[in-house]
């Protein structure tokens, strides 16, 4: 029963604490509230948040300091909800914070959903708010699978950040089990209890096949699958033959022996490199294909390409930026072909110490088409299927590289010990085998110097353009840099730490003691930092340890490349008056960077997908692995011969209750005393492939077969 009395004493202690937050358990004990008085004190309380008299957080409740009418525009973070949380966070519009929102102030907002937010509470750590309106839909379909429950449909989204589960408002048995399109036509409200619901308008296919599920996420975000009538009109119309007078009034390198290395499944070629020795010492040239002489603005292909932002690569798929005969013909600088490139030459004494550089525009004809595999053979000695002259190039080229790379570190540069996924497939295109592909010498080599080059290009143009376009990769925050440090602490592994940030984090990753905790940490250490992104802000590049950065190297799968080429044409060669507004380059900032976003996502749920369809093959097999994360419901297990995160669910450890301690990442077991610690090597089951891959801890007494 509301208590008036009892209220008011409520109302003092929060206004007199304004900006503190307490939980139902501290507020009676600051109260002293008797134990015949807590079902008065819970009503009290219920009326006051219903009167906006106090205001609450889930069970915790606080006194606003500043009530306003105001309202913040962001777009809605479920990633929180999706790891069943019970909150969410708002990305407020043109600001540097987010606003925490509890589950039940969510409304009906879903994922990536526009909304109009009211902060009702600021303390040290946190903004507090409500969501008050959802002012646009990120999306109205949604791609997922329709399951049966009590001969009920329903449907389940793909992307668990899409946090509920939908009603099917034309139920049909027969969509069980397959992969559809959910039109929204009621986004549900929580306080009527009435669940969100829409109607299959789509049926991509049965659920789990592998096509079926790539044309899911690319169904899911949109990606654009053929191009527009007009663009490839546009496209049919593009000279095939470079004219003699574009030749004439470039750089003529078609003599210079010139080469490309890419992985063996690559199809187009944006980049060459050559070396040349001279009376000083090295000459290198960077060859980028100029795809900036084919998409002009104003064009429908670069118009097109503004909008994809990027290529999308997916096993056995590409959704390209640029048409077919731009990007695999014209602009490919395929071998024996003469091609139009825009060239970074540096000079170099014979200790390969850099003296100077310059850009131009120039002609190509590349002599050997090379693969990393190949090149990484030479570099190790063995036989590998490399003319005679360009072996002793890539010899001297590696020598250069090494040079670059201690430079590089010397600036700071950040180098993570992580792998990528390869995928194999047999002879008749089926997915034979994952595995994990490490950087290796060939691959150092190019990204040295395509950073060179694109290093180069941001120096020239800060120095010339009013604006640019670059790559920023902000500091990370110092406690984040922090935990860190207490986390490997908590590991006996001391660090040192530096007033210069790029130093401590790389006392941090020289700390990492052997492979097993480079493949756990590593990737923790990854997510301590802040996502790169595009911008017209002049702000250092942390990882690289570059003051100015852009992307130049890629202009056939990358927007912004293609921009820096068209600035290079205006400002260093001067053979172009085309000028983009720094209103413009801000907008095509934000608009890439986004698209960048969307691209890792979309790559990451395809991927997972065909990790998921993989590892059904193994149901039952017994894997050694090492445990390189956990929670406290779940232990994150990595087999050591394929490349897959697993979940080992702690109900599954039933030798003892086991409790999650956060602050030394790791997990004990109440009564025997058992710790599992990340990078623990353990040995475990496949017991299920659904959603996720599904372990069980196998014991030494289990007589199944490791492999």
């Amino acid at each position: 029963m509301y208590d008036r009395k009892l209220a008011g004493r409520i109302k003092s202690l929060l206004k007199e604490s304004a900006g503190k937050i307490y939980s139902v358990n501290k507020l009676a004990k600051r109260l002293k509230i008797k134990k015949h008085k807590k079902n008065d004190f819970e009503d009290t309380l219920k009326t006051l948040v219903s009167e906006k008299k106090i205001f609450s957080s889930g069970k915790r409740y606080f006194y606003e300091n500043k009530k306003t009418e105001e309202l913040l525009s962001g777009t809605f973070d479920a990633t929180s909800l999706a790891k069943n949380y019970s909150f969410a966070f708002v990305k407020i519009d043109g600001k540097d914070f987010d606003v925490f929102v509890s589950a039940e102030n969510t409304m009906n907002a879903f994922h990536k959903d526009k909304v109009k937010v009211e902060i009702r509470n600021i303390n040290s750590t946190k903004k507090y708010g409500i969501i008050r309106s959802v002012e646009k839909r990120y999306t109205d379909e949604f791609v997922g699978n329709i399951s049966s429950y009590k001969n009920t449909e329903i449907f389940e989204p793909d992307l668990k950040k899409i946090h509920k589960n939908f009603t099917v408002l034309n139920p049909d048995k027969n969509l069980v089990g397959k992969k559809v399109v959910l039109k929204i036509k009621n986004w549900g409200n929580a306080n009527l209890n009435l669940s969100p619901a829409g109607e299959v308008v789509e049926i991509i296919g049965d659920s789990g096949e592998s096509n079926t599920e790539i044309q899911g996420v690319i169904r899911q975000f949109n990606l654009p699958l053929n191009f527009p009538e007009d663009v490839l009109k546009e496209t049919l119309n593009l000279p095939t033959e470079i004219p003699e007078s574009e030749i004439s009034s470039r750089t003529d390198l078609r003599d210079i022996e010139t080469f490309t290395i890419d992985p063996v499944s690559a199809k187009d070629y944006d980049d060459a490199i050559s070396l040349v020795e001279t009376e000083n010492g090295w000459k290198l040239y960077v060859h980028i294909a100029d795809v900036s002489f084919f998409v002009k603005p104003g064009s429908r292909l670069f118009e097109e390409s503004s909008i994809r932002g990027n290529s999308f690569y997916f096993p056995k798929k590409v959704i390209p930026m640029l048409p077919f005969k731009i990007s695999n013909n014209l602009c490919s600088l395929r071998p024996f072909e003469d091609k139009l490139t825009v060239s970074v030459i540096t000079d170099f004494d014979k200790d390969f110490n850099q003296i100077s550089q310059t850009v131009c525009e120039s002609i190509i004809n590349s002599d050997a088409r090379l693969t990393y595999e190949d090149v990484d053979l030479l570099f190790e000695g063995k036989d590998a299927p490399i003319d005679y002259s360009v072996r002793n190039t890539l010899l001297i080229m590696r020598k250069l590289s090494d040079k670059l790379s201690e430079r590089r570190t010397a600036a700071g540069a950040l180098y993570f010990n992580l792998h990528d996924t390869d995928y194999i497939y047999d002879d008749d295109g089926k997915l034979k085998e994952i595995v994990r592909t490490p950087e290796t010498a060939s691959h150092k080599l190019i990204e040295n110097f395509m950073l060179l080059a694109n290093e180069f290009i941001a120096k020239r143009l800060t120095k010339l353009a009013k604006t640019t376009l670059y790559r920023i990769h902000e500091n990370p925050d110092p406690e984040e840099i922090e935990k860190a440090v207490k986390l490997l602490r908590s590991y006996e592994i001391s660090v040192k730490k530096s007033k210069d940030l790029n130093k401590t984090f790389q006392n941090i990753l020289d700390a990492v003691p052997n492979n097993d905790f480079h493949r756990v940490f590593d990737k923790i250490l990854l997510r301590k930092m802040k996502k790169a992104k595009y911008s017209t802000r002049r702000i250092r590049h942390f990882g690289l340890g570059m003051e100015l950065y852009t992307h130049f190297t890629s202009p056939i799968r990358r927007f912004c490349d293609l921009i820096i080429h068209h600035q290079i044409k205006t400002f260093l060669t001067k053979s172009s008056k085309i000028k983009f507004s720094a209103e413009e380059l801000g907008k095509y900032a934000y608009a890439i960077s986004d698209r960048e976003l969307i691209a890792d996502e979309a790559e990451r749920e395809v991927n997972k997908k065909f990790i998921i369809s993989y590892m059904k093959n193994f149901s039952g097999e017994i894997f050694t692995g090492l445990i390189v994360g956990m929670n406290s419901s779940s232990l994150f297990i990595e087999p050591d011969k394929i490349p897959v995160t697993g979940v080992l669910k702690i109900s599954e450890l039933d030798d003892d209750y086991y409790t999650f301690y956060d602050k030394a990442y790791n997990m004990v077991g109440k009564k025997k005393g058992r710790v599992f610690r990340l990078a623990d090597r353990v040995t475990v089951q496949v017991v299920s492939v659904v959603d996720d891959v599904y372990f069980r801890l196998y014991e030494e007494e289990d007589n199944e077969k490791k492999i």
